[in-house]
């Protein structure tokens, strides 16, 4: 698996795949390649198979900080692509605010959520807040 993690580093995606798929024959009850296999798919923008891979790893590892962080990219992400869906980024801001609980040391993280004014939002995004991630990302949030 580290051979994976270090083609991801290069970005040479497929050797990446290939390596966190032999992790997962290997270690079929670790949360650790699933969560890999699912920012190589969010890095493809196969947005449904990162969903995917990341439930895995929750389904090992519900206390698994990253996946629910690479959950709530999926999620946003998956908002960008349908932007009247708020619930979509709502699930997506839960997930990252999961994340933040498990492991507060992400100050990437909390960066992005106060700076978008979405750091308490864990049942409605505020439609100013909807509005800042898609400018955020590139979209008019309109």
């Amino acid at each position: 698996m580290n051979l994976g993690l270090v083609y991801l580093r290069q970005n040479r995606l497929d050797l990446a795949m290939e390596s966190f798929k032999q992790a997962v024959k290997v270690s079929p009850n670790s949360s650790l390649p699933w969560e890999q296999m699912g920012a190589v798919y969010y890095k493809q923008r196969n947005l449904k198979s990162a969903q995917g891979a990341y439930e895995r790893a929750l389904e090992l590892n519900p206390r698994s900080a990253t996946a629910h962080r690479g959950l709530g990219a999926v999620y946003v992400g998956q908002y960008l692509l349908q932007p009247n869906k708020e619930e979509i980024l709502t699930a997506g801001m839960d997930e990252w605010n999961r994340s933040l609980e498990m492991d507060p040391n992400q100050p990437e993280l909390v960066k992005l959520l106060e700076k978008y004014g979405l750091r308490e939002s864990t049942t409605e995004p505020t439609p100013l807040g909807s509005r800042r991630i898609c400018r955020r990302f590139g979209r008019d949030g309109r």
